[in-house]
């Protein structure tokens, strides 16, 4: 225990000496190496004198070495030796191999040792070994156990580093200390001042790559002649570029493609300026545009867009344009400007809303010019040279009127209604159509003062395609028209442009005139002679063919064969009755346009209009459908080579043409009776119209409070001598027109004549007319009264004459259409005498010659009764064609009796007898029908009778059509029905059959009214179900609208009997297409009063009588007290 104790103490010992030894050994190798770093950073500074910034991280980087080297070698022997220190183990074999002979024995004696507790080993063997070498090692040293040679080459090494300094510092003296003392103040820049100073200027943060910029440099003190600009961007090797400063001491580069970030500075010789960096950047751009607009609603049109950077736009004024944009990043700000054409000057500025790389904005498209987009990303870069995209706003264009019917200059007739048809058309909507009105008195406009225009809005319906049209029947009643008198009209209509407001459009001004009764006559006079000489002339045209045509005839049968003059010849004698026919058609053309004057303003009796509509009617049939045929075969054959064809192409062609010259003279006897009468209802209306006007004088006269003169009234009296005057000319012309006629009625017209020289109108009127420019009332009422008087006896003296014109006319007719049937009946009875004659005889009785000489003379009897019959054809429409008809009948069964009769065909003859017998009855009978309607007529016509007919239809419709409606409580919900109720459906039923029935028969009795109900198509079915819901008790709305519809109809029917073939279509001609007059609508059971009262007032304006009027107000009354 003492030998291992002795021995641990020993080692512990070695283990000091060795701590000793290392750091020892440290501090010389840290001196060593730390003078050695100093004197070589020592003579750094000396020789380059290191600016501050480089100089501090070579003295940091010195002491780190030397802290490095401490640490080393001196703080981490310690802490090994404090924290590690060797073990015993490691110490005994350390200090065994430095002594010789002992080497690892001590380590294993130690080791034996330790183990002497084991059963393997001794306990006393091992105690013995270690006193063994604890003896060995009594006095022996450590002195072995060091390297001391290595301890002093480092000393040498540190001895020779220091020798160094002393050299160093014997030789550079003060700069060797000045190099200490700069080292020691590393941040202190020890230098002289330079000659001068660089620096960068205005260098910006960041550039655009590609885009040129300028580097900056500012001198200062002795500046050199150039400089150099280092610019070293990434990815290539630094550039050194020359500059030379101005005189202002400023040198600048520009730097052309930047295309990377870079660092820069400037330097000459040892002076330089800071190091600037810059950024190299893209600029931001728009990836893509959209640019949508939305039309004003007004518009209606559909909203567009464009895409791919298309930015232009063309849209409607005051569109709603919307654009967005997507950049490549994100933005600080997006601005859109707004240039416009007329001040490019002068911008509009919007901020867009900017989300992420999109951005939007809008605005409203009003004036041409163009935008641009300006975007500006958070690095203050802008987008690159801008795209102007134009602007160009489509103009609302100006909307255009025109008015179609009626023609610039037209008339009013006496119902002061025109139907009026304007159109006008816009590129997208009518929204207002307004009449202008302004009246001019007397047709003379008062220049003093310029009238101002009335104006007055107007329906009218629309259309998709942006027209729209006014087509009515336009009422100028409340315009107090009088005769003379001349409205100026013009339309406006406005569009629907709701952006610079609605542009406005107007026509020309137009004119209707309201012509006085002595304008209207004299028109229709000269109209009426215009029409007697194209008629004279055709006549004689028609006779002259007609000669040369029997000259025709005579030379084929001389010489079949025509040379190519003659046919030259027959070829114009085609084209003269092609030309024939062309002028009467004209001439039909013009009697109904004289038909619609008539019509529009009332001028004459219904008689009188209806001769008008049959003349024409006469007209339209002159060029009969034979005598066309025969002009086409005559022309066929003229191109043929047959003498025989072209013979009897002749024969038919003269004997059309003969039928032609028939119907012309039919036509010229007519028309001169028409004007007779026409005289007649002109003097009977004229004398009406000149007692109206002296009536309204007296009653002026009456009510007027004002003393003195009275220059409206005596004007009026002066105008209406001048009336009276045109009067009498007129009474002289008629009176001479009559001598000629067979009907004159001169009782009538002397009495007219007498009251004339008696009354002397013209003189006392002239005198009436002064005493009120004197004031002289009391006389001038006296004289209007004896006026108005003798006024009164001239209108029904001129209504007296006509009726007997009338009356002599129907007498006479009927007196020899009484004859003419007497002259068929005995006809018929020697016919028949003849045919029993006939029936008792054999083929071979001698009796065949003598009978056929009978039938000749019967033959030629009705020949010459035909002849008389013909005649009267010519005057009057009451020889029908059925007459005719019949009459063919017996001429043909009397020439094929002859034939049988030379042929000996006793049976055959019997047959054509009967034929022609029952031709003879049938005609008779025919005539007898006109017979009785001419004895019921109170005219030749039959015309007023219709019409009775016809107003009494309605009124029994009109009164069926109210209790009807009385069956229905409010008009609506047929509901239950009472006993009473029942009966009455009853009665209505029968009343309703019973009309159905007298419809029938007044159709079929009639060809006039015959016609008209074809026009009504299934009426007669329409109350044939009224009287099936009137038994089933099924009437509901359904019901009242169909009577409603079939009262309607029986009016419209009654005027168009009255107006024959004349429509509304004809007032159009001018027009673009036919003009359908409003008809009335339907039924409207729950109606209010206002639209009741509309509705009466339109149908008193479709121009009915005032019977008929009368019965409509009463049935607008009715419906009036059911609601």
């Amino acid at each position: 225990m003492d030998w291992d104790l002795k021995i641990r103490e020993r080692l512990k010992s070695l283990r000091r000496k060795i701590l000793f030894y290392d750091l020892f050994d440290g501090w010389w190798r840290i001196l060593g190496i730390s003078l050695l770093l100093i004197l070589a950073i020592t003579q750094l500074e000396m020789l380059l004198q290191l600016d501050p910034p480089l100089r501090l991280p070579v003295v940091l980087f010195i002491i780190t070495l030397i802290g490095i080297i401490l640490v080393t070698w001196l703080l981490v022997p310690l802490i090994r030796f404090i924290l590690r220190p060797k073990s015993s183990e490691e110490l005994a074999l350390t200090w065994g191999y430095s002594l010789d002979g002992i080497n690892d024995r001590l380590l294993n004696a130690m080791q034996v040792y330790e183990g002497r507790t084991t059963e393997s080993t001794s306990s006393d063997l091992a105690e013995m070994s270690l006193a063994v070498i604890a003896d060995e090692l009594e006095g022996a040293s450590f002195d072995n156990v060091f390297d001391r040679i290595r301890i002093k080459k480092v000393r040498n090494f540190s001895f020779l580093i220091l020798s160094a300094w002393l050299l160093v510092f014997l030789i550079s003296g003060s700069s060797f200390t000045g190099a200490l003392y700069r080292l020691a103040y590393p941040q202190v820049d020890f230098r002289p001042p330079d000659p001068f100073s660089l620096a960068l200027i205005d260098v910006p943060e960041h550039v655009v790559r590609g885009e040129p910029f300028t580097i900056s440099v500012s001198g200062t003190g002795d500046l050199p002649a150039d400089i150099s600009i280092v610019i070293n961007e990434e990815s290539t090797d630094p550039k050194a570029f020359d500059a030379q400063f101005d005189s202002t001491g400023i040198a600048d580069y520009s730097l052309p493609n930047p295309q990377n970030d870079m660092y820069l500075y400037a330097y000459s010789g040892r002076v330089t300026s800071d190091t600037a960096f810059i950024a190299v950047k893209t600029r931001p751009f728009i990836k893509e545009l959209q640019v949508k607009w939305f039309p004003p609603k007004y518009s209606k049109l559909p909203s567009s867009s464009s895409t791919g950077k298309r930015g232009d736009v063309a849209a409607l004024k005051g569109s709603r344009v919307v654009l967005e944009i997507e950049v490549d990043r994100q933005l600080s700000q997006a601005d859109l400007l707004i240039f416009r054409d007329e001040d490019p000057e002068d911008s509009v500025l919007i901020n867009m809303i900017l989300d992420g790389h999109f951005a939007t904005s809008e605005f409203k498209l009003l004036k041409n010019g163009y935008y641009n987009i300006l975007i500006q990303d958070h690095d203050g870069i802008e987008n690159g040279e801008r795209v102007n995209y134009n602007l160009w706003p489509i103009q609302d264009e100006w909307p255009v009127v025109s008015i179609f019917y009626p023609p610039p200059e037209a008339e009013f007739n006496e119902s002061l209604m025109v139907p009026l048809k304007v159109g006008a058309r816009d590129d997208f909507a009518i929204s207002r159509f307004r009449i202008g009105r302004k009246l001019i008195k007397g047709g003379v406009a008062d220049t003093s003062e310029e009238g101002k225009f009335i104006w007055k809005k107007l329906p009218f319906e629309s259309f998709d395609d942006g027209t729209s049209l006014v087509d009515m029947l336009m009422d100028f009643n409340d315009m107090n028209l009088l005769p003379g008198d001349v409205l100026q009209y013009k339309m406006d209509v406005l569009d629907n442009d709701r952006i610079s407001g609605p542009k406005r459009a107007e026509t020309p001004v137009q004119e209707l005139r309201f012509p006085t009764l002595k304008e209207i006559f004299a028109r229709m006079e000269e109209g009426h002679g215009e029409q007697v000489e194209d008629i004279r002339e055709t006549l004689e045209k028609s006779r002259l063919l007609k000669e040369e045509l029997e000259a025709l005839q005579e030379e084929l049968k001389r010489n079949p064969e025509l040379s190519w003059e003659e046919k030259q010849d027959v070829q114009e004698m085609l084209k003269k009755q092609e030309e024939m026919a062309q002028k009467t058609d004209e001439m039909a053309e013009q009697i109904e346009k004289m038909i619609q004057k008539m019509e529009e303003n009332n001028l004459f009796t219904p008689e009188t209009m209806a001769k008008y509509q049959e003349l024409q009617r006469l007209m339209q049939d002159i060029m009969s459908p034979e005598l066309a045929k025969a002009m086409q075969k005559l022309q066929e054959s003229l191109k043929q080579q047959d003498p025989e064809n072209l013979r009897r192409a002749v024969e038919e062609f003269s004997l059309s043409q003969e039928e032609f010259l028939e119907r012309m003279e039919k036509t010229m006897n007519i028309l001169k009776q028409l004007q007779m009468e026409m005289k007649l209802d002109e003097l009977a209306k004229r004398a009406q119209e000149m007692l109206e006007k002296q009536e309204e004088i007296n009653e002026a006269l009456s009510d007027s409070a004002k003393e003195g003169s009275q220059p409206e009234q005596a004007q009026a009296e002066s105008e209406l001598k001048e009336d009276m005057e045109e009067f009498q000319k007129e009474f002289e012309k008629t009176k001479e027109l009559l001598e000629e006629s067979p009907h004159n009625p001169e009782e009538s017209m002397s009495d007219a004549e007498k009251l004339l020289e008696e009354s002397q109108f013209a003189d006392a009127m002239s005198q009436m007319s002064q005493e009120l420019m004197q004031g002289d009332l009391s006389s001038a009422q006296q004289q209007g009264g004896e006026i108005k008087e003798g006024l009164s006896q001239l209108a029904q003296t001129m209504q007296q004459a006509k009726n007997q014109m009338m009356e002599s006319s129907k007498s006479k007719l009927a007196e020899a259409l009484k004859k003419v049937s007497h002259d068929l009946l005995s006809l018929s009875y020697q016919q028949e005498d003849l045919l029993s004659e006939s029936g008792e005889i054999d083929r071979a009785s001698p009796r065949f010659r003598s009978m056929a000489q009978k039938q000749e003379q019967l033959r030629s009897h009705l020949e010459k009764t035909s002849e008389e019959l013909f005649k009267l054809s010519q005057e009057s429409f009451f020889i029908t064609p059925q007459i005719g008809t019949a009459l063919n009948q017996a001429f043909h069964g009397m020439d094929q009796a002859i034939s049988g009769y030379t042929a000996r065909t006793p049976r055959s003859v019997s047959r054509q007898q009967e034929s022609a017998m029952g031709g003879l009855n049938r005609a008779v009978m025919e005539i007898g029908q006109s017979l009785d309607q001419l004895s019921s007529s109170s005219s030749s016509t039959g015309y007023a009778e219709m019409m009775e007919q016809l107003a009494q239809m309605a009124g029994q419709q009109g009164q069926i059509n109210q209790g009807t409606m009385s069956l229905i409580p409010g008009g609506t919900n047929p509901g239950q029905f009472s006993l009473q109720q029942q009966a009455a459906m009853s009665r209505l039923a029968a009343q309703q059959e019973a009309l159905r029935q007298q419809m029938d028969n007044l159709s079929q009795s009639s060809q006039q009214i015959s016609e008209t109900m074809g026009r009504l198509g299934d009426l007669s079915k329409e109350m044939q179900e009224i009287v099936d819901d009137l038994k089933n008790r099924q009437i509901d709305e359904r019901t009242l609208k169909r009577q409603e519809r079939i009262l309607r109809r029986l009016l419209d029917a009654q005027k168009s009997v009255r107006e024959r073939e004349y429509r509304r279509e004809r007032l159009s001609r001018t027009a673009e297409g036919p003009y359908q007059g409003p008809s009335p609508d339907e039924l409207n059971i729950s109606m209010t009063q206002d639209e009741m009262r509309e509705k009466l007032l339109r149908a008193l304006r479709e121009g009915y009588t005032k019977d008929y009027q009368k019965l409509i107000r009463d049935y607008f009354e009715a419906l009036a007290r059911d609601q």
